[in-house]
């Protein structure tokens, strides 16, 4: 499996939170340069550029395996879900509050699933727990979460 994010300091940490879930249900994280068989990319939408390298990243990924599991999370899946429905290489469209549960997303993805809650509409955000997994010499803790 291979992680991606791109963007904020809250995606470091969501991606942070879900490697660690996938470790502890016995998948295997793998370096960039490796074939993977499932790929997430955690995405932003700060700007048209990040929305960009986001969907460059997601069409790219196909091109290294093409039977791989290609999973799309985060912001950008907020608010370009039709766009993103369009791109047939992604399997999995999971929103901001579906990141916690993706590791039952894919132990039963059987074909294209798309699940993406309204933000704006929540009035309780979504916990990973103790995050002690990073890639990074300095660990990365939320404290706020975006709207």
């Amino acid at each position: 499996m291979l992680y991606l994010h791109c963007g904020c300091k809250v995606n470091q940490y969501e991606t942070n939170a879900m490697i660690q879930k996938f470790i502890e249900n016995g998948y295997e994280i793998v370096d960039f340069e490796k074939k993977a068989d499932i790929y997430v990319i955690n995405t932003c939408t700060v700007t048209n550029m990040s929305d960009r390298k986001s969907r460059q990243m997601l069409r790219r990924v196909k091109k290294v395996n093409p039977s791989a599991i290609l999973i799309v999370v985060g912001c950008y899946v907020q608010v370009g879900k039709e766009e993103l429905e369009k791109i047939n290489d992604i399997d999995i469209i999971l929103g901001n509050n579906e990141k916690n549960n993706i590791v039952e997303y894919v132990k039963n993805y059987n074909k294209k699933k798309i699940e993406i809650t309204d933000v704006m509409q929540q009035k309780e955000f979504i916990d990973f727990g103790r995050v002690e997994y990073t890639n990074k010499t300095r660990a990365t803790i939320k404290i706020q979460d975006r709207l």
